[in-house]
């Protein structure tokens, strides 16, 4: 029986379909959801368009391989932590896909993180740093054979590094980047 993860995130929307531990399907799509967001902003209308362009797609290819969208394990991450309609673009997800998407802490983050970066992979008897960089967030995961020793979650991606310094207009801003990080 396949089964199917949509990951949200501040830059690229995921969508993996597996079954009995083989991926079947692994895809991404920069949408730039979080783009414009800032701390307490909300996503714009043509970045929900276009995720739910996205969003709908992913749908019925999970459900060419047999999972319904309701049956897909769907999460967003910091970008729907900060954004304040991010509720309502969720709830018409659910309206119109059947999509149930869920909102989940850095914390969760950080460990999913973990899991996903080191699945199927035999650990090393010293430590293992995993990093994931994304659009809104930077996870940051120690651990090794016996589980995960430390996580955190930063509120400093990509994304919202390159607006809040303007790289993408001048790269002159890279030395206060540099200072933040």
């Amino acid at each position: 029986m396949a089964r199917a993860a949509i990951d949200i995130g501040s830059n690229s929307i995921l969508l993996t379909v597996v079954e009995r531990g083989r991926v079947l399907h692994d895809q991404a799509t920069v949408v730039g959801l979080g783009r414009g967001l800032g701390d307490r902003g909300a996503f714009r209308p043509d970045r929900t368009q276009r995720a739910l362009e996205v969003l709908t797609e992913y749908v019925a290819r999970a459900e060419s391989f047999g999972v319904s969208a309701f049956e897909i394990k769907a999460v967003a991450t910091s970008g729907a932590r900060r954004a304040t309609n991010a509720k309502e673009f969720f709830a018409r997800l659910l309206d119109e896909l059947e999509l149930r998407v869920q909102t989940i802490t850095g914390e969760q983050e950080a460990r999913l993180s973990y899991l996903g970066a080191l699945y199927d992979l035999p650990l090393p008897a010293e430590p293992v740093l995993v990093v994931d960089l994304g659009g809104g967030s930077t996870e940051l995961i120690l651990g090794g054979r016996r589980g995960m020793r430390y996580k955190t979650s930063v509120e400093l991606g990509a994304v919202r590094l390159t607006e809040t310094h303007s790289l993408d207009l001048d790269p002159s801003g890279l030395a206060s980047c540099i200072e933040e990080i």
